[in-house]
Protein backbone atom coordinates (compact mmCIF):
# COMPACT_ATOMS: atom_id res chain seq x y z
CA UNK A 1 0.00 0.00 0.00
CA UNK A 2 1.68 3.30 -1.19
CA UNK A 3 0.04 6.02 1.70
CA UNK A 4 -4.10 6.67 1.71
CA UNK A 5 -5.63 4.88 -1.13
CA UNK A 6 -2.63 2.79 -2.23
CA UNK A 7 -2.67 1.10 -5.54
CA UNK A 8 -0.89 -1.57 -6.71
CA UNK A 9 -0.74 -0.12 -10.34
CA UNK A 10 2.40 0.25 -12.14
CA UNK A 11 1.90 3.79 -12.67
CA UNK A 12 1.11 4.53 -8.90
CA UNK A 13 4.14 2.61 -7.79
CA UNK A 14 6.34 4.13 -10.22
CA UNK A 15 4.81 7.80 -9.36
CA UNK A 16 5.14 7.16 -5.38
CA UNK A 17 8.73 6.27 -6.31
CA UNK A 18 9.97 8.15 -8.82
CA UNK A 19 8.67 11.22 -6.86
CA UNK A 20 10.79 11.59 -3.89
CA UNK A 21 13.64 11.54 -6.71
CA UNK A 22 12.34 14.03 -8.59
CA UNK A 23 12.19 16.35 -6.02
CA UNK A 24 15.58 15.35 -4.99
CA UNK A 25 16.97 16.48 -8.26
CA UNK A 26 15.03 19.47 -8.58
CA UNK A 27 16.60 20.44 -5.23
CA UNK A 28 20.42 20.14 -5.97
CA UNK A 29 20.51 22.97 -7.93
CA UNK A 30 19.25 25.58 -5.22
CA UNK A 31 21.55 23.19 -2.43
CA UNK A 32 24.78 24.41 -4.64
CA UNK A 33 23.50 27.86 -4.63
CA UNK A 34 22.72 27.72 -0.86
CA UNK A 35 25.89 26.20 -0.21
CA UNK A 36 28.10 29.12 -1.45
CA UNK A 37 25.59 31.84 0.15
CA UNK A 38 24.76 30.73 3.34
CA UNK A 39 27.36 28.15 3.86
CA UNK A 40 27.83 24.69 3.92
CA UNK A 41 26.77 24.39 7.71
CA UNK A 42 23.67 26.01 7.36
CA UNK A 43 22.70 24.23 4.10
CA UNK A 44 22.40 21.56 6.41
CA UNK A 45 20.11 23.25 8.95
CA UNK A 46 17.77 24.38 6.16
CA UNK A 47 17.56 20.37 4.40
CA UNK A 48 16.42 18.98 7.95
CA UNK A 49 13.97 21.85 8.49
CA UNK A 50 12.67 20.50 5.02
CA UNK A 51 12.78 16.88 5.81
CA UNK A 52 10.54 17.83 8.53
CA UNK A 53 8.15 19.26 6.76
CA UNK A 54 7.82 16.44 4.40
CA UNK A 55 7.96 13.91 6.86
CA UNK A 56 4.62 15.16 8.73
CA UNK A 57 2.85 15.67 5.35
CA UNK A 58 3.11 12.00 4.43
CA UNK A 59 2.27 10.94 8.08
CA UNK A 60 -0.71 12.88 7.89
CA UNK A 61 -1.83 12.49 4.71
CA UNK A 62 -5.49 12.06 4.11
CA UNK A 63 -5.71 11.60 0.47
CA UNK A 64 -2.65 10.58 -2.01
CA UNK A 65 -2.35 13.96 -3.48
CA UNK A 66 -1.06 15.26 -0.02
CA UNK A 67 1.24 12.08 0.58
CA UNK A 68 3.06 12.61 -3.01
CA UNK A 69 3.47 16.53 -2.06
CA UNK A 70 4.70 15.37 1.25
CA UNK A 71 6.97 12.73 -1.15
CA UNK A 72 8.22 15.22 -3.06
CA UNK A 73 9.61 17.89 -0.17
CA UNK A 74 11.30 15.23 1.61
CA UNK A 75 13.19 14.17 -1.66
CA UNK A 76 13.62 17.45 -1.95
CA UNK A 77 15.85 17.58 1.47
CA UNK A 78 17.61 14.79 0.69
CA UNK A 79 18.32 16.37 -2.41
CA UNK A 80 20.02 19.06 -0.40
CA UNK A 81 21.77 16.85 1.85
CA UNK A 82 23.40 14.62 -0.80
CA UNK A 83 24.65 17.65 -2.52
CA UNK A 84 26.08 19.30 0.66
CA UNK A 85 27.31 16.63 2.95
CA UNK A 86 30.59 15.08 1.01
CA UNK A 87 31.37 18.38 0.30
CA UNK A 88 31.40 19.62 3.41
CA UNK A 89 33.08 16.47 4.91
CA UNK A 90 35.73 16.79 2.17
CA UNK A 91 36.68 20.26 2.86
CA UNK A 92 37.39 19.38 6.79
CA UNK A 93 39.24 16.20 5.81
CA UNK A 94 42.92 15.75 5.63
CA UNK A 95 44.26 14.10 2.57
CA UNK A 96 44.71 10.76 3.83
CA UNK A 97 41.51 9.78 5.71
CA UNK A 98 39.01 11.99 3.17
CA UNK A 99 37.65 8.74 1.78
CA UNK A 100 36.97 7.40 5.73
CA UNK A 101 35.30 10.30 6.72
CA UNK A 102 32.85 11.24 3.56
CA UNK A 103 32.63 7.15 3.71
CA UNK A 104 30.50 7.54 6.86
CA UNK A 105 27.83 9.36 4.97
CA UNK A 106 27.70 5.77 2.69
CA UNK A 107 27.48 3.74 6.23
CA UNK A 108 24.55 6.47 7.49
CA UNK A 109 23.29 5.79 4.14
CA UNK A 110 23.88 1.54 4.64
CA UNK A 111 22.96 2.20 8.33
CA UNK A 112 19.48 3.67 7.07
CA UNK A 113 18.48 1.03 4.55
CA UNK A 114 19.30 -1.47 7.30
CA UNK A 115 16.50 0.30 9.55
CA UNK A 116 13.73 0.72 6.52
CA UNK A 117 13.77 -2.56 5.64
CA UNK A 118 13.03 -3.68 9.35
CA UNK A 119 10.30 -1.26 9.85
CA UNK A 120 9.09 -2.19 6.83
CA UNK A 121 8.40 -5.57 7.97
CA UNK A 122 7.55 -4.77 10.84
CA UNK A 123 4.78 -2.42 9.20
CA UNK A 124 3.24 -5.83 7.86
CA UNK A 125 1.93 -6.69 11.28
CA UNK A 126 -0.29 -3.50 11.69
CA UNK A 127 -3.38 -2.90 10.51
CA UNK A 128 -5.24 -0.53 7.79
CA UNK A 129 -3.02 3.20 7.81
CA UNK A 130 -1.00 2.67 10.36
CA UNK A 131 1.10 -0.11 7.82
CA UNK A 132 2.60 2.88 6.14
CA UNK A 133 1.87 5.79 8.78
CA UNK A 134 4.05 4.57 11.57
CA UNK A 135 6.86 3.48 9.33
CA UNK A 136 6.94 7.05 7.81
CA UNK A 137 6.42 8.74 11.59
CA UNK A 138 9.99 6.90 12.44
CA UNK A 139 12.17 9.15 9.91
CA UNK A 140 11.26 11.97 12.02
CA UNK A 141 13.90 11.66 14.69
CA UNK A 142 16.73 11.61 12.79
CA UNK A 143 16.59 15.12 10.87
CA UNK A 144 15.26 16.22 14.36
CA UNK A 145 18.99 15.80 15.62
CA UNK A 146 20.52 17.80 12.29
CA UNK A 147 18.71 20.08 12.73
CA UNK A 148 19.53 20.94 16.51
CA UNK A 149 23.49 19.45 15.84
CA UNK A 150 24.33 21.55 12.74
CA UNK A 151 23.99 24.81 15.24
CA UNK A 152 27.20 23.60 16.66
CA UNK A 153 29.19 22.40 13.83
CA UNK A 154 32.16 24.29 12.37
CA UNK A 155 32.45 25.90 9.21
CA UNK A 156 34.01 24.85 6.12
CA UNK A 157 37.78 26.65 6.24
CA UNK A 158 37.42 26.81 2.63
CA UNK A 159 34.19 28.15 2.77
CA UNK A 160 35.49 30.91 5.18
CA UNK A 161 38.19 31.80 3.00
CA UNK A 162 35.87 32.88 0.29
CA UNK A 163 34.57 35.25 2.66
CA UNK A 164 37.88 36.51 3.97
CA UNK A 165 37.18 35.23 7.06
CA UNK A 166 40.99 33.74 7.22
CA UNK A 167 41.12 34.10 11.65
CA UNK A 168 37.96 31.60 11.56
CA UNK A 169 39.04 29.34 8.93
CA UNK A 170 42.53 29.11 10.91
CA UNK A 171 40.79 28.28 14.23
CA UNK A 172 38.90 25.23 12.43
CA UNK A 173 42.44 24.28 10.17
CA UNK A 174 44.16 24.06 13.91
CA UNK A 175 41.42 21.82 14.95
CA UNK A 176 41.76 19.55 12.08
CA UNK A 177 45.41 18.89 12.02
CA UNK A 178 46.43 19.64 15.55
CA UNK A 179 49.40 21.83 14.93
CA UNK A 180 49.56 25.73 14.36
CA UNK A 181 52.27 25.71 12.37
CA UNK A 182 50.66 23.29 10.04
CA UNK A 183 47.37 24.91 10.09
CA UNK A 184 48.51 28.31 9.17
CA UNK A 185 50.78 26.53 6.18
CA UNK A 186 47.45 25.25 4.79
CA UNK A 187 45.21 27.84 5.13
CA UNK A 188 48.38 29.81 3.10
CA UNK A 189 47.89 26.90 0.34
CA UNK A 190 44.07 27.38 0.25
CA UNK A 191 44.43 31.35 0.31
CA UNK A 192 46.54 31.15 -2.86
CA UNK A 193 44.59 28.68 -4.75
CA UNK A 194 41.61 30.12 -3.92
CA UNK A 195 43.02 33.95 -5.09
CA UNK A 196 44.40 32.26 -8.12
CA UNK A 197 40.83 30.71 -9.29
CA UNK A 198 38.94 34.12 -8.13
CA UNK A 199 40.18 35.40 -11.23
CA UNK A 200 38.29 33.37 -13.18
CA UNK A 201 35.67 32.71 -11.08
CA UNK A 202 31.86 33.82 -12.48
CA UNK A 203 30.18 36.60 -10.87
CA UNK A 204 26.97 35.29 -10.42
CA UNK A 205 25.33 31.93 -10.05
CA UNK A 206 24.31 31.33 -13.49
CA UNK A 207 27.40 32.31 -14.59
CA UNK A 208 29.42 30.30 -12.32
CA UNK A 209 27.31 26.81 -13.29
CA UNK A 210 27.74 27.82 -16.76
CA UNK A 211 31.45 27.10 -15.89
CA UNK A 212 31.49 23.13 -14.93
CA UNK A 213 30.88 23.29 -18.93
CA UNK A 214 33.81 24.69 -19.76
CA UNK A 215 36.54 22.68 -21.54
CA UNK A 216 38.84 22.48 -18.89
CA UNK A 217 36.26 21.01 -16.55
CA UNK A 218 33.90 18.80 -18.34
CA UNK A 219 35.92 15.42 -17.85
CA UNK A 220 35.83 16.33 -14.42
CA UNK A 221 31.64 17.40 -14.77
CA UNK A 222 31.86 14.05 -16.82
CA UNK A 223 33.57 11.79 -13.94
CA UNK A 224 31.26 13.52 -11.50
CA UNK A 225 28.33 12.64 -12.92
CA UNK A 226 29.02 8.86 -14.78
CA UNK A 227 30.17 7.82 -11.29
CA UNK A 228 25.99 8.72 -10.69
CA UNK A 229 24.31 7.40 -13.65
CA UNK A 230 26.47 4.13 -13.39
CA UNK A 231 25.29 3.24 -9.74
CA UNK A 232 21.47 3.50 -10.31
CA UNK A 233 22.09 2.31 -14.32
CA UNK A 234 24.17 -0.81 -12.38
CA UNK A 235 20.70 -1.98 -10.52
CA UNK A 236 21.25 -0.91 -7.07
CA UNK A 237 17.92 0.94 -6.70
CA UNK A 238 15.54 -1.66 -8.35
CA UNK A 239 17.33 -3.96 -6.48
CA UNK A 240 16.55 -2.31 -3.30
CA UNK A 241 13.02 -1.09 -4.36
CA UNK A 242 11.88 -4.48 -6.29
CA UNK A 243 13.23 -6.92 -4.18
CA UNK A 244 10.16 -8.81 -4.10
CA UNK A 245 9.49 -8.86 -7.62
CA UNK A 246 12.86 -10.42 -8.17
CA UNK A 247 12.35 -12.68 -5.64
CA UNK A 248 8.83 -13.63 -7.03
CA UNK A 249 10.40 -14.24 -9.97
CA UNK A 250 12.30 -17.82 -8.19
CA UNK A 251 9.54 -18.75 -6.18
CA UNK A 252 9.66 -16.78 -2.83
CA UNK A 253 6.46 -14.10 -2.33
CA UNK A 254 4.63 -13.52 1.19
CA UNK A 255 6.04 -12.84 4.47
CA UNK A 256 9.19 -14.94 4.18
CA UNK A 257 10.05 -12.49 0.88
CA UNK A 258 9.58 -9.63 3.13
CA UNK A 259 12.24 -11.18 5.87
CA UNK A 260 14.22 -11.92 3.28
CA UNK A 261 13.96 -7.97 2.49
CA UNK A 262 14.72 -7.14 5.88
CA UNK A 263 17.82 -9.38 5.83
CA UNK A 264 19.30 -7.74 2.56
CA UNK A 265 20.11 -4.18 5.02
CA UNK A 266 22.30 -6.25 6.66
CA UNK A 267 24.64 -7.06 3.74
CA UNK A 268 24.74 -3.43 2.89
CA UNK A 269 25.74 -2.76 7.08
CA UNK A 270 28.73 -5.57 6.41
CA UNK A 271 29.83 -4.40 2.89
CA UNK A 272 30.43 -0.71 4.10
CA UNK A 273 32.05 -1.68 7.68
CA UNK A 274 34.61 -3.14 5.27
CA UNK A 275 34.85 -0.44 3.15
CA UNK A 276 36.10 1.77 6.17
CA UNK A 277 38.41 -0.95 7.50
CA UNK A 278 39.65 -2.42 4.35
CA UNK A 279 38.57 0.03 1.34
CA UNK A 280 39.08 3.48 1.72
CA UNK A 281 42.37 5.33 1.98
CA UNK A 282 44.12 2.30 1.44
CA UNK A 283 43.00 1.46 -2.41
CA UNK A 284 42.91 4.52 -4.69
CA UNK A 285 39.56 5.98 -6.26
CA UNK A 286 39.79 4.48 -9.34
CA UNK A 287 41.16 1.08 -8.28
CA UNK A 288 38.08 0.75 -6.17
CA UNK A 289 35.59 1.73 -9.20
CA UNK A 290 37.23 -0.58 -11.76
CA UNK A 291 37.32 -3.36 -9.54
CA UNK A 292 33.88 -2.90 -7.87
CA UNK A 293 32.06 -2.83 -11.63
CA UNK A 294 34.14 -5.76 -12.48
CA UNK A 295 33.06 -8.01 -9.52
CA UNK A 296 29.04 -6.58 -9.79
CA UNK A 297 29.24 -7.58 -13.58
CA UNK A 298 30.05 -11.07 -12.50
CA UNK A 299 27.35 -11.37 -10.25
CA UNK A 300 24.85 -9.30 -12.19
CA UNK A 301 25.65 -12.45 -15.00
CA UNK A 302 25.22 -15.14 -12.46
CA UNK A 303 21.78 -13.53 -10.93
CA UNK A 304 20.39 -13.15 -14.72
CA UNK A 305 21.29 -16.73 -15.55
CA UNK A 306 19.99 -18.27 -12.40
CA UNK A 307 16.48 -16.22 -12.98
CA UNK A 308 16.55 -17.26 -16.49
CA UNK A 309 17.12 -20.61 -15.94
CA UNK A 310 14.52 -21.08 -12.85
CA UNK A 311 11.91 -18.32 -13.56
CA UNK A 312 8.49 -18.96 -11.79
CA UNK A 313 9.70 -22.70 -11.19
CA UNK A 314 9.47 -23.78 -7.09
CA UNK A 315 13.51 -24.86 -6.80
CA UNK A 316 14.43 -24.10 -3.25
CA UNK A 317 18.14 -24.46 -3.92
CA UNK A 318 18.07 -22.20 -7.04
CA UNK A 319 15.88 -19.53 -5.21
CA UNK A 320 18.50 -19.48 -2.40
CA UNK A 321 21.33 -19.38 -4.75
CA UNK A 322 20.01 -16.33 -6.36
CA UNK A 323 18.62 -14.72 -3.57
CA UNK A 324 22.54 -15.66 -1.91
CA UNK A 325 23.70 -13.30 -5.51
CA UNK A 326 21.14 -10.72 -4.89
CA UNK A 327 22.80 -10.11 -1.43
CA UNK A 328 26.17 -10.44 -2.50
CA UNK A 329 25.33 -7.50 -4.96
CA UNK A 330 24.69 -4.88 -2.17
CA UNK A 331 27.56 -6.25 0.00
CA UNK A 332 29.86 -5.71 -2.94
CA UNK A 333 27.92 -2.64 -3.82
CA UNK A 334 28.62 -1.17 -0.13
CA UNK A 335 31.92 -2.18 -0.20
CA UNK A 336 33.17 -1.03 -3.55
CA UNK A 337 30.46 2.61 -4.41
CA UNK A 338 28.94 3.28 -1.13
CA UNK A 339 31.42 5.54 -0.79
CA UNK A 340 33.32 6.22 -3.25
CA UNK A 341 29.97 7.56 -5.26
CA UNK A 342 30.07 10.49 -3.02
CA UNK A 343 34.02 11.29 -2.03
CA UNK A 344 35.04 11.00 -5.81
CA UNK A 345 32.51 13.97 -7.26
CA UNK A 346 33.21 15.99 -4.04
CA UNK A 347 36.93 15.77 -4.54
CA UNK A 348 37.51 16.33 -8.42
CA UNK A 349 36.17 20.40 -9.04
CA UNK A 350 37.56 23.49 -7.17
CA UNK A 351 35.91 25.57 -4.38
CA UNK A 352 34.29 27.58 -6.62
CA UNK A 353 32.34 24.71 -8.49
CA UNK A 354 32.82 22.05 -5.84
CA UNK A 355 28.74 22.92 -4.61
CA UNK A 356 27.55 22.99 -8.06
CA UNK A 357 29.35 20.59 -9.33
CA UNK A 358 28.67 18.12 -6.64
CA UNK A 359 24.55 19.47 -7.36
CA UNK A 360 24.55 18.22 -10.91
CA UNK A 361 26.19 15.04 -9.48
CA UNK A 362 23.37 14.28 -7.27
CA UNK A 363 21.21 16.08 -10.33
CA UNK A 364 22.47 13.29 -12.10
CA UNK A 365 21.69 10.80 -9.53
CA UNK A 366 17.89 11.82 -9.27
CA UNK A 367 17.03 11.95 -12.82
CA UNK A 368 18.52 8.53 -13.14
CA UNK A 369 16.58 7.12 -10.70
CA UNK A 370 13.55 8.58 -11.91
CA UNK A 371 14.06 7.01 -15.00
CA UNK A 372 14.69 3.85 -13.66
CA UNK A 373 11.90 3.99 -11.73
CA UNK A 374 9.54 4.48 -13.40
CA UNK A 375 10.50 2.23 -16.23
CA UNK A 376 11.15 -1.27 -14.31
CA UNK A 377 7.72 -2.11 -13.02
CA UNK A 378 7.01 -2.30 -17.14
CA UNK A 379 9.89 -4.19 -17.79
CA UNK A 380 9.69 -6.30 -15.38
CA UNK A 381 6.29 -7.00 -16.29
CA UNK A 382 7.50 -7.24 -19.89
CA UNK A 383 10.51 -8.59 -19.87
CA UNK A 384 11.15 -10.65 -16.64
CA UNK A 385 14.65 -11.18 -16.03
CA UNK A 386 15.93 -10.08 -19.26
CA UNK A 387 16.16 -6.51 -17.44
CA UNK A 388 19.49 -7.67 -15.78
CA UNK A 389 20.86 -7.25 -19.18
CA UNK A 390 20.81 -3.51 -18.83
CA UNK A 391 22.52 -3.60 -15.54
CA UNK A 392 25.24 -6.19 -17.15
CA UNK A 393 25.99 -4.26 -20.08
CA UNK A 394 26.37 -0.78 -18.00
CA UNK A 395 28.31 -2.11 -15.57
CA UNK A 396 30.62 -3.53 -17.98
CA UNK A 397 30.96 -0.14 -19.80
CA UNK A 398 32.16 1.04 -16.64
CA UNK A 399 34.81 -1.06 -15.57
CA UNK A 400 36.69 0.52 -18.94
CA UNK A 401 35.67 4.19 -18.21
CA UNK A 402 37.27 3.92 -14.75
CA UNK A 403 40.31 2.28 -15.42
CA UNK A 404 41.11 4.18 -18.97
CA UNK A 405 39.44 7.59 -18.19
CA UNK A 406 39.72 8.55 -14.50
CA UNK A 407 43.26 9.74 -12.50
CA UNK A 408 44.06 8.92 -9.45
CA UNK A 409 43.08 11.37 -6.50
CA UNK A 410 43.77 9.53 -3.35
CA UNK A 411 45.68 11.41 -1.32
CA UNK A 412 45.75 14.96 -2.70
CA UNK A 413 45.28 17.54 -1.09
CA UNK A 414 41.80 19.19 -2.81
CA UNK A 415 44.13 22.37 -3.40
CA UNK A 416 46.33 19.53 -5.88
CA UNK A 417 43.74 17.84 -7.67
CA UNK A 418 42.99 19.95 -10.56
CA UNK A 419 46.71 19.92 -11.65
CA UNK A 420 46.00 16.33 -12.33
CA UNK A 421 42.78 17.62 -14.83
CA UNK A 422 46.06 20.33 -16.30
CA UNK A 423 44.61 23.11 -14.15
CA UNK A 424 47.40 25.90 -12.60
CA UNK A 425 47.94 24.82 -8.76
CA UNK A 426 49.02 27.46 -6.66
CA UNK A 427 50.65 24.79 -4.21
CA UNK A 428 52.80 23.61 -7.28
CA UNK A 429 53.90 27.21 -7.85
CA UNK A 430 54.64 27.61 -3.92
CA UNK A 431 56.25 24.80 -4.38
CA UNK A 432 58.63 25.54 -6.77
CA UNK A 433 58.95 29.22 -5.32
CA UNK A 434 59.96 27.41 -1.76
CA UNK A 435 62.17 24.70 -4.11
CA UNK A 436 64.13 27.92 -5.89
CA UNK A 437 65.18 29.54 -2.94
CA UNK A 438 66.53 26.86 -0.94
CA UNK A 439 68.57 25.54 -4.62
CA UNK A 440 69.63 28.90 -5.47
CA UNK A 441 71.60 28.75 -1.79
CA UNK A 442 72.65 25.61 -3.22
CA UNK A 443 70.35 23.00 -1.08
CA UNK A 444 68.89 20.26 -2.71
CA UNK A 445 65.23 19.97 -1.60
CA UNK A 446 63.02 16.75 -2.25
CA UNK A 447 59.39 17.69 -2.23
CA UNK A 448 56.67 15.38 -0.22
CA UNK A 449 53.21 15.18 0.10
CA UNK A 450 50.85 13.89 2.92
CA UNK A 451 48.67 14.99 5.42
CA UNK A 452 50.59 18.38 5.07
CA UNK A 453 53.00 19.22 2.72
CA UNK A 454 57.00 19.12 3.74
CA UNK A 455 60.52 19.28 2.25
CA UNK A 456 63.39 17.13 2.97
CA UNK A 457 66.53 19.23 2.67
CA UNK A 458 70.06 17.40 2.41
Amino acid sequence: MFGPGGSNSAALTGATVSVYNAGQAAATFLAGWLANRISRKYTLTVAAAVAIVGIILQTAAVDIGMFIAGRLITGAASGIALTVVPVYIAELSKPGSRAILVGFQGMAIAIGFFIANWIGYSGIYAHGNLQWRIPLATQFFFPLILLIGSVFLPFSPRWLVTRERYEDAKKVLVDIFGDTDLAEQQLAEIREQITLEATYTGKGWWETFKMLFWKQYRLRVFLACFIQFQTQWGGVGVLQNFQNVFYKQVGIAGNYAELIDGFYGFMGVFGQLANLFVVADRLGRRTTLWCGCLVLTVILSVAMAMSAQFAQKTNHAAARTTIGFIYMYSAFFALFFNSTMWVLPSELLPVFLRSQGMGLSTFTLGVSSIVVSQITPYALDGIGWRFYAIFIAITALSTLIYYFVLPETKGKHLEEIGALFGDVSAINDMDNLKKKEFESKGVHVEHTTGEIHSYKVR
